[in-house]
């Protein structure tokens, strides 16, 4: 029998979820950059998945059905170690408003640091609100609906 640690933990729930406003869909550029930018500062990993998941949405759609809507599509995350992260998404939302939700993992103290720092970041550019806990993401007032 082998014992699990880390490896086998339970998947978590975000601890801070928030949205972003980006003003338009030509803020996916910038947006991507401080990603990248806040978890090369921590020395953390950046996966961006977001062509792979726009390519399978459109493999799968009945293309005279369905409008897909989420052009330019995001879905990428920074990954560290242990469950901590945060993953960030426009799926279900506005193309132009997208939904990031931190992960803490075994280090508080770290997944704290990453979520002010990023946090931090896009409100320097864009309209963030907090997500309540419990609840889900809506598209945002006043943001270019």
């Amino acid at each position: 029998m082998a014992l699990c640690t880390f490896s086998c933990s339970r998947t978590q729930e975000a601890y801070l979820t928030v949205q972003v406003c980006l003003v338009d869909e030509n803020g996916k550029g910038r947006f991507m950059e401080i990603m990248r930018d806040v978890a090369s500062s921590q020395d953390l990993q950046f996966i961006d998945s977001s062509s792979s998941t726009e390519k399978s949405l459109n493999a799968t759609r009945d293309a005279g059905l369905v409008k897909l809507s989420h052009v330019p599509t995001i879905n990428v995350e920074i990954e560290g170690k242990h469950g901590l992260g945060v993953s960030a998404s426009n799926l279900g939302l506005p193309s132009n408003q997208v939904v990031l939700g931190f992960t803490a993992g075994a280090d508080t103290a770290k997944a704290r640091k990453l979520s002010d720092n990023l946090v931090q970041a896009l409100s320097r550019q864009w309209r963030v609100e907090k997500v309540e806990k419990g609840k889900g993401a809506f598209p945002m007032n006043g943001c270019g609906q």
